[in-house]
């Protein structure tokens, strides 16, 4: 009887090659696999990470600037109404 579960087919899928004949080969290689996935896994979700901070980057520029122009227009409100207050008392 044949056991086909250790039978692996070639490129040219003509030969056959046995698992049995080479095991410490094959099991370092599917462990290489395995850490290959690990470290894409982990760069997949470092990259996810880093595209997050840099969203919250953008968002803090932006909240940034707005505070700019409303501290801006706030300090020019009050020059408008400090030269409102002397012009009435210049004219009086």
């Amino acid at each position: 009887m044949l056991d086909l579960f250790p039978l692996v087919i070639t490129q040219n899928k003509s030969l056959y090659t046995n698992h049995t004949k080479h095991p410490d080969i094959f099991m370092l290689m599917e462990q290489l696999s395995h850490k290959c996935q690990h470290a894409l896994v982990a760069m997949l979700v470092l990259a996810i990470g880093l595209l997050g901070l840099a969203g919250l980057q953008v968002v803090g520029l932006r909240n940034n600037q707005s505070a700019y122009l409303r501290a801006q227009a706030t300090q020019l409100a009050y020059d408008m109404a400090d030269r409102m207050r002397t012009n009435i008392l210049e004219s009086v």
